[in-house]
């Protein structure tokens, strides 16, 4: 099965959470891939996203630090994307599209990492897993998660 995978921040989130319960299934789905000689990939944007608000919730106490390291942990199991200078441009390209069809992502002002992720998942020919599939459909495949 070489399929390719990307994780949006959902997903990526429930990967990293402190209970078992939550993460189980998405564990199993992704020894599944794994197992079939499909790849899942932790998207340096969605990294970045889930970090940021794991990060703050540590610092006002309102979250353990474990949260975040069972993040950097993910590594060991699911490649780690990065963003390259060609991924920051066709997303670019991807924002003014969606603009010209009334059909923004996000606001004016904000970093748009739906359509960085979009990118991402462009060059590397994958699919998004991902709780919200909207802004995603209209550059690359996507997968809801949870499966029906």
């Amino acid at each position: 099965m070489d399929a390719t995978y990307l994780l949006d921040t959902g997903p990526l989130g429930l990967l990293a959470h402190s209970n078992p319960k939550h993460r189980a299934p998405i564990e199993a789905w992704v020894r599944h891939i794994q197992a079939s000689q499909g790849v899942v990939y932790v998207p340096e944007v969605t990294d970045f996203e889930l970090r940021r608000k794991l990060n703050h919730l540590v610092i006002t106490g309102r979250l353990q630090q474990e949260r975040v390291e069972r993040l950097d942990e993910l590594t060991q199991h699911c490649p780690y994307l990065a963003v390259t200078t060609l991924m920051w441009k066709q997303a670019a390209q991807f924002w003014a599209e969606l603009r010209a069809k009334g059909l923004p992502s996000a606001s004016d002002t904000s970093l748009d990492i739906d359509m960085l992720l979009a990118a991402q998942t462009r060059e590397v020919g994958g699919t998004i897993v991902t709780t919200n599939t909207k802004h995603f459909a209209h550059f690359c495949q996507v997968m809801t998660w949870p499966q029906p």
